[in-house]
């Protein structure tokens, strides 16, 4: 009878205080609960287990409740962002007019963005782990939204120090391309657009989800090696991460496959040129580079792989701002159907006739000096 009481009475004060947990479809790293005065974020900790939680925020309604620093009104109406596909994301959102601050303009693809961060009216911050402070607490911004990293908060005390919220994103950990996009909901719950990223993100659930299901029934997969030469060593992605994901739902078979992890891995040249010897087609992406030109310096190694003989090699630059910014980086997160479309488009053509390469280009390597 106790035990029954006790439930009853956990019922009781649940319903009393509204918090009801919104499950996320695909993003593993953070959590959401709605309340009656508005929600409870968590930032997961990718680094702890013993710590779970990397960071809470309340979000309230009203400004009554407010008790501390991480207890934040909304909708926001200025916030600073310290990485490129946070402005991928508030552009999906509508919500550009919101940002305030920026970290690099030379990062950023966004041309009405660009032009406000020259022009000043969106203020010019630094990167993430430099960040010009002062000029930071000057524009306006309620909130900073940054990518998260393990010293992340040693890093940023000036600015918590001086009563600003540091919203940590760890959304470049995610390993599906679905999580890395479903992390616009906290965007979207700051700037009071959740109702519009929910409609966002399902959109590009069911499209992404119609493209995999295209080539589910490919009975000869072809053969893809991914990666480059970087400062003398290759790297490639493991066969966990975001991009073996994507490859392996374009139908695509990574000759890497039996790489282990996450993020990049770096392989010797030999390993390399073995593989590489059953692969139809090289996905290569460009950081920072307009022009790949990291393939004309190692011309030499690279003229060995049956890609470059086949003449077979994309790279994600077709979308390039004058001042180098690639939209690949900025709004990709957010539209992981265009980067498989752009896939399938690479290695099934006669799948997605109609389709307009966004984010990739054939590298012609008979122009390549």
């Amino acid at each position: 009878m106790r035990k029954i009481l006790l439930v009853a009475i956990t019922i009781l004060i649940f319903t009393l205080s509204g918090a009801q947990t919104i499950q996320n479809r695909y993003a593993k790293g953070f959590t959401i609960e709605k309340t009656h005065n508005g929600y409870i974020v968590k930032i997961l900790n990718p680094y702890s287990k013993d710590n779970p939680v990397f960071e809470q925020y309340t979000l309230i309604k009203d400004e009554k409740y407010r008790k501390n620093r991480l207890d934040i009104k909304i909708p926001i109406k200025r916030m600073a962002l310290l990485s490129s596909p946070f402005v991928g994301m508030a552009e999906a959102l509508e919500c550009i007019d919101n940002i305030s601050a920026i970290d690099n303009p030379t990062y950023i693809y966004n041309r009405s963005v660009y032009n406000k961060s020259k022009s000043g009216t969106i203020k010019t911050v630094g990167e993430s782990h430099d960040i010009r402070v002062e000029t930071l607490l000057t524009s306006g911004s309620e909130v900073v939204f940054m990518p998260g990293w393990r010293d992340s908060k040693s890093q940023n005390r000036k600015i918590t120090g001086a009563s600003l919220p540091v919203i940590y994103m760890f959304s470049y950990l995610e390993q599906h391309p679905l999580g890395r996009a479903e992390w616009i909901k906290l965007m979207a719950l700051f700037t009071g657009k959740i109702e519009q990223a929910n409609r966002y993100f399902e959109s590009t659930v069911t499209q992404y989800n119609t493209l995999a299901k295209l080539v589910s029934t490919i009975e000869k997969p072809r053969e893809v090696m991914s990666g480059g030469i970087y400062r003398g060593l290759w790297y490639a992605p493991g066969n966990k991460s975001y991009m073996a994901v994507l490859l392996n739902d374009a139908g695509g078979r990574y000759i890497f496959d039996n790489v282990e992890g996450t993020g990049s891995v770096s392989l010797k040249r030999e390993a390399v040129l073995l593989a590489s010897s059953k692969a139809d087609v090289w996905l290569t992406n460009a950081m920072g580079e307009i022009f790949p030109s990291g393939l004309q310096r190692e011309k030499t190694f690279n003229s060995r792989t049956r890609p470059w003989r086949m003449n077979k090699i994309y790279s994600n630059i077709k979308a390039v701002s004058d001042n180098g910014a690639n939209a690949y980086w900025e709004n990709g997160p957010v539209n992981p159907h265009h980067i498989l479309a752009d896939y399938i488009k690479i290695l099934y053509p006669e799948l997605l006739p109609d389709h307009k390469f966004v984010y990739y280009k054939h590298i012609d390597v008979n122009k390549l000096k």
